[in-house]
């Protein structure tokens, strides 16, 4: 997903909010790029921060439905769900495997 694309949502969503103000408009930052994830933060302004609960939730709910309107699915690098009916119906979740490592070092001696 191109950068420039996550911005624009997240700013669209954010504008749309009537508790966030206009001017200074929301920004983002990039925070970190990790192995498999890039760490957005939304920044907003507020006359009303009293009310930051209903903003947050008002605002995670835009962001989820400018995304999902974009075609854009919110995936998270520690967890994934797959809503029901999504996957075949024949579809079997592979087993888990655990294999021992060959030449590991283990109480300080090399195994072979």
């Amino acid at each position: 997903m191109p950068w420039q694309r996550v911005h624009d949502l997240l700013v669209t969503a954010a504008s749309n909010l009537p508790l966030v103000e206009k001017a200074p408009a929301p920004f983002v930052h990039q925070t970190s790029l990790a192995d498999f994830s890039v760490a957005y933060e939304l920044n907003v302004y507020t006359r009303e921060p009293e009310k930051m609960a209903a903003i947050y939730s008002d605002l995670f709910a835009h962001i989820q439905d400018a995304f999902n309107h974009a075609g854009i699915e919110i995936l998270s690098p520690a967890y994934s769900a797959i809503p029901e009916g999504h996957l075949a119906k024949d579809y079997q979740a592979p087993p888990f495997k655990i294999q021992p490592l060959e030449g590991i070092v283990h109480r300080g001696k090399t195994e072979d």
